[in-house]
């Protein structure tokens, strides 16, 4: 029971994130169309379509050079690495059959660590 109100949840977040990536499109909202295409990257991800994710990548790259979009060009970037870097973590995972909600977690434990990571060196920085 548990895990069909879950994979519902899952296909709404989903739909969300392609009506976000249209409403962008169509406003030429670009930071949220890059934005949404890295929403895209990560849900492929998390579903274990580890080829499709990198089809997202590159178009968000391309809009952010395009628009001078900076800071969210090296977010991409940044993602991607990550990506490239859990890579065979993500294929161990989806051979052993995990689940969805469990690839998730994995996910933002990495993005956790991350952010710890990073934060512990923002404070040396400043020490």
């Amino acid at each position: 029971m548990k895990l069909v109100g879950y994979l519902k949840v899952w296909e709404e977040a989903k739909t969300l994130i392609q009506q976000l990536y249209l409403k962008a499109q169509d406003q030429k909202s670009f930071s949220m169309v890059v934005e949404a295409l890295l929403l895209r990257a990560k849900c492929t991800t998390i579903e274990g379509e580890l080829h499709q994710t990198q089809k997202y990548y590159n178009p968000a790259r391309i809009t952010a050079a395009e628009k001078n979009l900076g800071l969210l060009g090296h977010k991409v970037d940044a993602e991607q690495k990550s990506f490239e870097a859990e890579f065979d973590k993500m294929q161990d995972l989806i051979r052993r059959n995990t689940s969805i909600q469990e690839r998730l977690e994995h996910v933002r434990m990495e993005e956790y660590i991350k952010r710890s990571s990073e934060n512990g060196k923002a404070n040396e920085i400043n020490q």
